[in-house]
């Protein structure tokens, strides 16, 4: 895509300007869009998190990944999706819920992002041992999908309508049964704005 490469005043001879470009010897406006937080589209960073969760426990309740948004972070989280590929040979469900905390122990896996620059203020703990805490079933949203060896992943999106994460909010994905499958992937995909 081309770049605005000059500029009009909107009033001749005073105001603002407005950017434009030259197409067939024409100056057009150019229009650069952007999201409610006020990013240019296709300009904020998204971050993800992906982990293999092998052989998780057999017990209903068990989180198999959590991702915190600190009090003092300064941002919302806004969760665009969850992808979740598991290798089984039953029905799995699972269950997001509003948490007060991450958890401690397990694997705290460092988050992925497009650009080196921005670094993550959300954690992430795979299968931790220490619960999270102040898990709010009332919100609870259910997930279930049909489980075949090899499936592909099956992806749970959020992008119209993000669940919001805000300082000091947590979200966790557990188990709501009891079935354990061989082998899972799980994946958050996020973004930060200001808070």
């Amino acid at each position: 895509m081309a770049l605005p490469n000059d500029s009009i005043l909107v009033t001749p001879g005073a105001g603002a300007t407005v950017a434009t470009h030259l197409v067939g010897g024409k100056e057009y406006q150019v229009v650069m869009p952007a999201d409610a937080d006020g990013h240019i589209l296709g300009t904020q960073d998204v971050f993800w998190a992906s982990s293999t969760v092998s052989s998780p426990p057999a017990t209903a309740g068990t989180t198999w990944m959590a991702m915190f948004n600190p009090a003092a972070s300064g941002r919302r989280a806004l969760v665009l999706g969850i992808w979740i590929a598991t290798q089984g040979t039953a029905n799995k469900t699972f269950r997001l819920v509003r948490t007060t905390n991450g958890g401690s122990g397990g694997a705290a896996i460092t988050p992925f992002r497009r650009v080196a620059a921005n670094a993550p203020v959300v954690t992430i703990q795979v299968l931790p041992t220490t619960q999270p805490a102040g898990k709010d079933a009332a919100i609870g949203l259910r997930l279930e999908m049909a489980l075949e060896t090899g499936e592909m992943p099956v992806r749970f999106s959020f992008a119209s309508y993000p669940i919001e994460l805000l300082q000091g909010v947590g979200l966790a994905l557990d188990a709501d049964d009891a079935l354990a499958p061989t082998l899972s992937t799980v994946t958050f995909v996020w973004k930060e704005v200001a808070a």
